[in-house]
């Protein structure tokens, strides 16, 4: 299976809509919790992400 690219920028924009969903009570108990699970992932390769770019902000600068 071919793996897409992470866009930070989609992923944001993923994250803004899962909070607007939760805050409009668009989801169910069970939706809720892939939405969460969705967003706690998102979330961690957000992390990852700019925490490369910090690391090649710091190289550069050295």
């Amino acid at each position: 299976m071919k793996q897409t690219k992470f866009s930070y920028e989609k992923a944001i924009e993923e994250l803004k809509e899962i909070l607007s969903n939760v805050q409009k009570d668009k989801y169910t108990l069970d939706e809720m919790t892939e939405a969460m699970d969705r967003a706690q992932e998102l979330l961690k390769k957000c992390e990852e992400a700019l925490r490369k770019a910090q690391d090649k902000v710091v190289e550069i600068k050295k």
